[in-house]
């Protein structure tokens, strides 16, 4: 089998569309995963989640 231009770009949009696979499903997860760990951060100090209560419910 020849290695021609052609069989180069062929196998180079294969890697990238595997690559776009990957790269989306760890952004969906970071954007899943990061509000959760930034609220039980804020919250794991009682003094931490009084403060928050209160502004948000007065």
């Amino acid at each position: 089998m020849f290695v021609t231009f052609t069989n180069i770009l062929l196998l180079l949009a294969i890697a990238v569309a595997e690559a776009v696979q990957i790269v989306g499903a760890l952004l969906v997860f970071t954007l899943m995963t990061t509000p959760a760990l930034a609220a039980l951060l804020d919250t794991l100090r009682i003094q931490n989640a009084s403060i928050l209560i209160g502004h948000c419910c007065s």
